[in-house]
């Protein structure tokens, strides 16, 4: 997978929508051929002249997962369907350059392709995925023009094939998440039944900590974790109709021959 990447360590949230759907572009194409698969990755970057980062990644059908460690910094992931680990910490503490950004960025994360074909029900419908997160945030830092940064993202992708050769996109995100919780990701995700729908999950935590150009000290520390080790899940999937009304008895089957949860 292509781990969001920035330009600078100072990340605004109003900037997250757009980082997650340049990432997710690339993946939103229909490939029928294409077996379920997954596959993950997991980055240290050191950020001062120029950039120095140690990385790793899998591709399987099966759960995978990677780590990377460097010192005190690390970053691990392990994907699997409907299932995503992840944790990675920075600290950065020592002298700095004024007027030089300085600093230190880690993400982890993985991307599931699955296909799904609805049952139950005839017509087209729509969906909506609940995840159940655990975990937590942590960052420090001090001083004009620092930034410390933690989150986990949560973000789907579909192309649903529809009649007389149509089709139909579908994006959902939960946004970036700071604490564990259950939330329902906000989006649209049109499908018809008995015609398969391919599903993108992408997931990642980002942390980062460090100094842009407009810090004015000489020395600075601070750090950034997230700590979702103990699961984000996917823990309910709901159809509804074009009129809004939740529809039951359903079914799904996956490609990867998953036993995804129907609430």
């Amino acid at each position: 997978m292509t781990l969001p990447t920035l330009a600078t360590l100072r990340l605004r949230s109003a900037a997250l929508p757009a980082l997650c759907s340049a990432a997710l572009a690339a993946l939103a194409a229909w490939q029928p051929a294409q077996a379920a698969s997954m596959n993950v990755g997991a980055q240290i970057c050191y950020v001062d002249v120029g950039q120095t980062c140690y990385q790793d990644s899998r591709t399987s059908p099966m759960e995978v997962g990677v780590q990377v460690n460097d010192g005190p910094n690390y970053a691990s992931v392990v994907q699997d369907w409907g299932v995503f680990h992840a944790d990675a910490m920075v600290s950065f503490s020592g002298r700095v350059t004024p007027g030089h950004g300085e600093g230190v960025r880690a993400t982890a994360g993985g991307t599931t392709v699955d296909t799904w074909t609805l049952g139950g029900h005839t017509g087209m419908g729509y969906l909506k995925l609940i995840w159940t997160v655990t975990g937590a945030t942590q960052t420090s830092g001090s001083g004009p023009g620092y930034s410390s940064t933690a989150f986990l993202d949560l973000d789907v992708t579909t192309y649903a094939k529809m009649p007389e050769n149509t089709s139909a996109n579908g994006y959902a995100t939960t946004g970036p998440l700071y604490g564990g919780r259950t939330v329902e990701m906000q989006g649209t995700i049109p499908f018809w039944f008995g015609l398969p729908i391919r599903v993108t999950t992408s997931d990642y935590v980002y942390v980062s900590t460090g100094t842009d150009d407009s810090y004015i000290g000489t020395s600075f520390s601070g750090l950034a974790q997230a700590s979702f080790g103990h699961t984000a899940v996917l823990t309910g999937i709901v159809a509804y109709d074009p009129q809004g009304q939740v529809l039951d008895n359903l079914s799904i089957s996956a490609e990867s021959g998953t036993n995804y949860p129907l609430s």
